[in-house]
């Protein structure tokens, strides 16, 4: 019985301590749980998501891990090599682009 009970105990104290540790996180990031227990977790910049770590309910206990990489594509930098014959063969779909030309000789 004292086994049992000293079982007990301990499952208690493991309980408290990570319902400590999940409330300090919840603190960390400034969000509250909603009534089903899940947490929304907002990103800090508007973007597209690039790379995703974790899935839609999964639980995730690394306070420093990645959860997704979101890339801002409001610009972008691309660096191309065309020759100066193509020049007048690029299209650009409904892109606005600033488009720079340097031109770097070529001593054959």
């Amino acid at each position: 019985m004292k086994r049992a009970q000293s079982a007990v105990q301990v499952a208690q104290e493991r309980l408290r301590l990570s319902d400590s540790a999940y409330n300090t996180r919840l603190q960390q990031i400034g969000n509250r749980p909603n009534a089903k227990g899940l947490v929304t977790v907002t990103a800090p910049i508007s973007g597209k998501v690039a790379d995703r770590q974790v899935t839609l309910g999964q639980t995730f206990n690394d306070a420093g891990g990645t959860l997704m990489t979101i890339v801002n594509d409001s610009r972008v930098f691309a660096t191309a090599n065309i020759y100066e014959k193509d020049l007048d063969k690029r299209q650009l779909l409904s892109w606005e682009v600033l488009f720079g030309l340097i031109v770097v000789p070529v001593h054959v």
